[in-house]
C-alpha cells in the first residue's frame, strides 16, 4: 500500500501520525508492538560462521524483492488510474439488480471489504509449490485439487479488524473456489461475516468491478475496500486501500502493517477523508506522470553536463 507523499495534517487528525513516503505498508506506517511471530514465519538454522554472511544475503534478497514489488505496485496503480478514467459508469439497471441487503451490524462498527486472490491468498499454478492443497467441488460435481499460498498475517489481520469492522470478502472468483478457500481460512465463520463473488460484481468494459453501492443498507462513508487491483474499486476510489499484490514472499508484512491503518480509519466519521489524504488516488496518475517527467529532465541535465 502506498502511492504518494502525504501533505502535513493537523495533529488533531488521527491520520496525521502517518507519513507516507511513497513506500509499501511495511514502511509507510509506524512501528507497532503487535506480535510479529506469524505462523508463516520460518526460521533457518545455520552454523555460527555462516550467520553473518547468511543474514546479509537474506537481507539483500528481501530488500531487492521488496523494491521490485513496490515498483510493480506503483506501475500497476498508475495503469489502473489511467484506465479508470476511461471506464463507463455502471449501468443503472445492472446496479439495481445487484443490490443486496445484509444483516444489521453493530452501529459502532464499520464495514471492511477484502479482495481474496493476491490480497489474502495466491492460487498456485504448480500445486507442488503451494502451502496448502485443497479439493474444490466444481459445479458439475467433480473435484479438482487446487494449491494456494496464504499471505503472512492473514489471521492476525482478520482478528484485529474484527474489533472495529464487520468483514466481507468480495472476490471476482467463482463461488465454488472462493468458498473452499474461505472455509479453510475461517472454518468456524467467526472472522469473515459475509461473502460476495463474481456474480455480485458489476461487469463494465469486460472488467469485474466491485461496486460498493450494491451494499444497499451500508453507508458508503463507512466502507473500506482492500484490493491489490485498484480498478476493482473504480467507482469508489476514495474507499479503496491499494495493497501490493502477493504471491509467495514469506517475509511480506503488508497485512501486519495494515492493522494499524485500519485502526486509524475506524476513528474517522468518513473513511474516504483519510484515504484521500493518504493515497491521493484521484491525482495519482497526473502526480506520478509529473514526477516521472521531472526525474527524466533532471537526469537529462546531469548527462548533458
Amino acid at each position: 500500500m502506498s502511492v504518494h507523499r502525504l501533505k502535513k495534517l493537523p495533529s488533531s487528525e488521527p491520520v496525521s501520525s502517518f507519513e507516507n513516503q511513497g513506500v509499501p505498508l511495511k514502511t509507510a506506517l509506524l512501528d507497532t508492538t503487535l506480535n510479529l511471530n506469524s505462523p508463516k514465519t520460518h526460521k533457518t538454522i545455520v552454523f555460527p560462521q555462516q550467520q553473518n554472511t547468511e543474514k546479509l544475503i537474506t537481507r539483500l534478497q528481501i530488500e531487492c524483492e521488496g523494491e521490485k514489488a513496490h515498483k510493480q505496485h506503483l506501475l500497476q496503480t498508475f495503469n489502473a488510474m489511467k484506465y479508470i478514467k476511461t471506464i463507463r459508469p455502471a449501468d443503472p439497471s445492472q446496479l439495481e439488480a445487484k443490490k443486496i441487503i445484509l444483516p444489521k451490524r453493530k452501529k459502532t462498527k464499520k464495514t471492511l471489504v477484502f479482495d481474496l486472490d493476491e490480497t489474502l491468498v495466491h492460487c498456485c499454478s504448480n500445486i507442488n509449490q503451494a502451502d496448502v492443497i485443497i479439493d474444490i467441488k466444481m459445479p458439475n460435481g467433480e473435484f479438482m485439487k487446487c494449491g494456494i499460498n496464504i499471505r503472512p498475517y492473514v489471521h492476525e489481520c482478520l482478528l484485529a479488524a474484527n474489533i472495529n469492522y464487520e468483514i466481507i470478502i468480495f472476490t471476482a472468483s467463482h463461488r465454488c473456489y472462493a468458498d473452499t478457500v474461505l472455509d479453510y481460512l475461517d472454518p468456524t465463520h467467526e472472522l469473515i461475516h459475509h461473502r460476495l463473488y463474481r456474480e455480485n460484481c458489476i461487469v463494465t468494459d469486460n472488467l469485474y468491478i466491485k461496486d460498493l453501492r450494491i451494499l444497499d443498507n451500508r453507508k458508503i462513508e463507512d466502507i473500506v475496500i482492500v484490493d491489490n487491483a485498484a480498478y476493482s474499486f473504480a467507482y469508489q476510489i476514495d474507499n479503496g486501500v491499494p495493497i501490493i499484490s502477493w504471491y509467495s514472499d514469506p517475509n511480506d508484512k503488508e497485512l501486519f502493517n495494515l492493522i494499524e491503518y485500519l485502526g486509524v480509519l475506524s476513528n474517522f466519521k468518513d473513511v474516504r477523508v483519510a484515504n484521500r489524504r493518504m493515497f491521493h488516488l484521484h491525482t495519482f496518475y497526473n502526480d506520478y506522470l509529473h514526477e516521472f517527467t521531472m526525474e527524466n529532465k533532471e537526469n537529462t541535465v546531469i548527462v548533458s553536463q
